[in-house]
C-alpha cells in the first residue's frame, strides 16, 4: 500500500510519468504469469491504481504461509488505526507541507530540517498510536484471523519485532 501517495501528488499524469518504471515492471511481471496482488494503502487512489495497473487483483489484506509454516495476514495495516477517524485530508495536506517545507529549507541551507521532521512526524505518529491504541486492535484483530503474525507498512517505519507473541514485520 501507499505505493503512489496521493497526498502528494496529485495529477495522475504527473504520477504515472515519475513511476512509469516502476509500474511497467509491475504490469510486465503480471503479463508473464507471476501472481500480483495489490494492496491498497491509505495514500493510493482506488481508481487511479486501477488505471495504472490493469487486470491486477487489489484487495485489502491476505494470508501468507511462511517458510516457516506460519500464518502471516498481511494488509496495509491502517485499517486497526482509528487516528486515521481524525485525520481529514487537510490534516494530512498539513503535514505534508511542513515535511516539504522542512526539506526546502534543508536544501537552502546547512540545517539538518529533514532530520527534524522526520522526528517530528514520529513522536507524532506515536503519540496518536498510544492515544489511540494501535497496538491493542492489531492484537485483536490477528488473534481474530487466527495467524501467527502480520506484515505491513502503514507506519512507513522499517521494523522487525514480537507484539505479545504475534510476529510484527513492517516494511
Amino acid at each position: 500500500g501507499d505505493i503512489f501517495d496521493t497526498v502528494i501528488i496529485k495529477d495522475p499524469n504527473v504520477m504515472k510519468q515519475k513511476f512509469q518504471e516502476i509500474i511497467s515492471q509491475i504490469n510486465t511481471l503480471h503479463q508473464e504469469g507471476t501472481k500480483i496482488y495489490l494492496l491498497r494503502g491509505n495514500h493510493d487512489n482506488a481508481n487511479d491504481m486501477k488505471l495504472y495497473f490493469k487486470n491486477i487483483t487489489m484487495i485489502d489484506e491476505l494470508t501468507y504461509e511462511g517458510l516457516n509454516k506460519k500464518k502471516y495476514l498481511v494488509f496495509h495495516g491502517d485499517q486497526c488505526d482509528m487516528s486515521s477517524i481524525i485525520k481529514s485530508m487537510k490534516l494530512a495536506r498539513l503535514g505534508t507541507s511542513f515535511y516539504e517545507w522542512c526539506l526546502s529549507k534543508r536544501s537552502h541551507s546547512s540545517c539538518h530540517s529533514s532530520h527534524f521532521s522526520k522526528r517530528f512526524k514520529l513522536v507524532i505518529k506515536k503519540i496518536l498510536s498510544l492515544l489511540f491504541r494501535y497496538d491493542r486492535k492489531l492484537i485483536s484483530y490477528l488473534k481474530d484471523k487466527a495467524v501467527h503474525g502480520v506484515i505491513c507498512g502503514h507506519s512507513h517505519q522499517p521494523i522487525i519485532k514480537t507484539i505479545k507473541n504475534f510476529d510484527y514485520l513492517n516494511s
